[in-house]
């Protein structure tokens, strides 16, 4: 894994840099069709009133990354009770990250149940609740959202009823929470579950970490890519600021990942 450094301990609203993370994760069973295939881990972009200098940089970021998709976790906007003003600016950003496979997202605890409604003319596809099949390089591979604007709305109790797992056929799971990761590496046994809603914890101390995780997982969980059971985890710090408007000693990033085939051992 590489990350673009170094990184200022402190940065508040406004700052346009972020972290570029660059992962090539090996998983059993890829086929070998896809091997390379690249996309963009997105999350907590949280767009406010205005068009802020960040995003013209992740746009730059996605267009030279070779991606063939972009997979959003969640909270497109910040304000959770009025979307209208943000809303012109996700439409912009979605227009101008197109990809060839699409981008697909699921609605995090800032966007509200409203969000995808807004935003059906938008060159994205909200997952929410649903399993649906994207074509890369003439190979099928799944995707199932087990969003939900609030933990309690995931509906875990559906998650036994989604279909099993297709010999050779890639499965990717997107949701806003990570601690959603015992039930989706159990039920739905994906090859990939792409979550959010840290922040990294937003304010960190070194030698310590986050203060604050905001999810129930050990803060170790609380940003990276880590291994669980046959799962790869990947909880992103986001890009945008939620609350208060400062980051320490937690830059926000991208995460740029690319998949190669690899032994069950991994």
């Amino acid at each position: 894994m590489v990350e673009e450094g170094p990184w200022p301990w402190l940065q508040l609203a406004g700052d346009p840099r972020f972290r570029v993370i660059r992962a090539t994760l090996p998983v059993h069973g890829w086929p070998p069709e896809l091997n390379g295939w690249t996309f963009v881990h997105l999350s907590d972009v949280h767009i406010r009133k205005v068009w802020e200098p960040v995003l013209d940089r992740v746009v730059d970021v996605i267009r030279t990354s070779a991606a063939q998709a972009v997979f959003c976790s969640g909270d497109w906007v910040e304000d959770k009770i009025d979307h209208t003003p943000a809303l012109p600016h996700v439409r912009r950003l979605l227009d101008l990250i197109q990809t060839p496979c699409g981008t697909h997202s699921v609605i995090g605890n800032h966007d509200g149940p409203k969000l995808a409604r807004h935003l059906r003319a938008a060159p994205a596809q909200f997952i929410d609740h649903r399993l649906t099949l994207i074509q890369a390089r003439s190979h099928e591979i799944e995707l199932i959202g087990v969003g939900g604007y609030r933990r309690k709305h995931a509906r875990v109790h559906r998650f036994p009823l989604y279909p099993t797992r297709r010999p050779g056929v890639p499965r990717i799971v997107l949701g806003h929470y990570p601690s959603l990761i015992r039930m989706v590496s159990l039920h739905l046994q994906p090859d990939l579950y792409l979550t959010g809603h840290t922040h990294g914890g937003q304010v960190c101390l070194p030698g310590w970490g986050p203060l604050i995780s905001h999810d129930i997982l050990p803060k170790k969980y609380a940003t990276g890519i880590h291994r669980w059971s046959d799962t790869w985890l990947s909880v992103s710090r986001g890009i945008g600021f939620s609350d208060w408007q400062i980051r320490v000693w937690c830059p926000p990033e991208i995460t740029v990942i690319t998949v190669v085939g690899g032994s069950k051992d991994v």
